[in-house]
């Protein structure tokens, strides 16, 4: 009899120490709404500055792409033209020239994902554009829904 109590005491804390139970017990999760644009949703051209290449450019990137269009939607939809990415080579002086790139471009808004360009875009007067800049200490993919993307939604709107 103390083998089989043993035994089922010690599944049980099996199964409670390794999270089964918590997977067992789990209702099924409803399916999340999809957001739609409105009709009348205005399309915003983003672009985005890199300091430079690099293989983790284009998982951030679409990281970010995410949470803009979540943020925007219903109201805008954004779009992500490949013309308007734009990547320097490590320095200050090509940050500073693929900022302007971006700033000269028909982009609506610009995003900054590295160091150097969210320095110089932070520094720059009368940008005349929309303009998130996030550094590589200030990148936290947890918090991207930001009063930033909920203030840049509310300009937008004309209600900020």
């Amino acid at each position: 009899m103390k083998k089989i109590l043993s035994i089922v005491l010690s599944a049980l804390l099996f199964i409670n120490y390794t999270g089964i139970g918590m997977v067992m017990a789990a209702p099924a999760m409803p399916q999340q709404n999809v957001l739609k644009p409105a009709p009348n949703a205005r399309k915003i051209d983003i672009a985005f500055v890199f300091d430079g290449p690099s293989d983790k450019n284009a998982e951030v990137m679409e990281t970010f792409k995410k949470t803009i269009t979540r943020s925007l939607l219903p109201d805008y939809i954004a779009v992500y033209p490949n013309d308007l990415i734009f990547t320097g080579n490590w320095s200050e002086n090509s940050a500073k020239d693929v900022s302007e790139k971006a700033l000269k471009s028909r982009a609506t808004t610009v995003v900054s994902l590295g160091y150097l360009s969210s320095n110089y875009l932070i520094d720059k007067q009368n940008k005349n554009k929309f303009v998130i800049t996030i550094d590589e200490y200030g990148y936290d993919s947890n918090s991207l829904d930001s009063q930033c993307l909920r203030s840049f939604h509310s300009l937008l709107s004309g209600s900020g």
